[in-house]
């Protein structure tokens, strides 16, 4: 499969940004080359090979990543297939894993590899409300001293950079990735038990995230959070954009 990385390495906003900086537009996105090699998602793509029982996790980056797959993962062990078995390897071994294999990528549904669209595989996607998803980026990258909420703002408008209501379908999940819960299961309270556990506070209070990173995996889990950082006129705008965009879609945020 040949595919052509653009000319176009840095985006027109920010571009003295240095995560703008790390921004690549390969196949129609943009896409953090830093973290995800084009090199690794061409490799993805050619040799990855899915199985009808896999299940792939599909997340802008700052969705509620993190909580769906530790919900998926006590539901049924989950590697990112475009971080880390890619870009370590451009066509690694994949046999002794498991079925039913867990992968998770951020990658887009158009970039995923043919192998997959072909397949009956499962694949799981989370979709957050925009408004917290630019907040929890610009959080993610604090770390930058130029890298102001404006800049995120600006940035995910122009495209280059349910979460809540899947904590009250976790039956329908398990349905869905082919674990269902049995009724006896059901009776005795384990599915309240299993979301609860994984709850955004539980998984932030865990000790491997009691570092500096992982404050900036996990840091306030509420809805509505956005209004504190965002302008009313940025608010506005990206409004029109999700109206403009989901017009005619059955997809509603909170």
């Amino acid at each position: 499969m040949e595919s052509k990385e653009s000319s176009l390495g840095t985006p027109s906003v920010a571009a003295s940004n240095a995560y703008a900086q790390g921004l690549t537009q390969f196949q129609g996105f943009w896409i953090p080359s830093r973290s995800v090699p084009t090199s690794s998602i061409i490799a993805f793509q050619k040799y990855f090979q899915a199985l009808d029982d896999d299940i792939i996790v599909v997340s802008k980056p700052k969705s509620g990543t993190t909580w769906l797959k530790a919900l998926v993962f006590s539901i049924v062990n989950l590697p990112y297939l475009d971080i880390h078995l890619y870009k370590e390897n451009p066509n690694p071994d994949l046999s002794a894993i498991s079925s039913p294999r867990l992968f998770s990528t951020h990658l887009p549904y158009p970039m995923l590899a043919d192998s997959i669209k072909r397949s009956n595989c499962r694949i799981v996607y989370i979709n957050r409300n925009p408004f917290a998803v630019i907040v929890s980026l610009w959080h993610f990258f604090s770390f930058m001293d130029d890298w102001s909420v404006e800049d995120c703002f600006e940035m995910f408008c122009k495209g280059e950079e349910g979460y809540e209501e899947l904590k009250e379908d976790a039956v329908k999940l398990s349905e869905f990735l082919g674990f269902p819960f049995s009724i006896e299961e059901e009776k005795t309270g384990l599915v309240n038990q299993i979301v609860d556990f994984y709850s955004f506070n539980n998984l932030k209070d865990l000790d491997w995230r009691l570092t500096k990173l992982g404050r900036l995996f996990f840091r306030s889990g509420k809805v509505g959070d956005y209004v504190n950082h965002l302008s009313p006129t940025a608010v506005e705008r990206l409004s029109n954009i999700l109206e403009e965009k989901l017009s005619g879609r059955d997809l509603t945020f909170k």
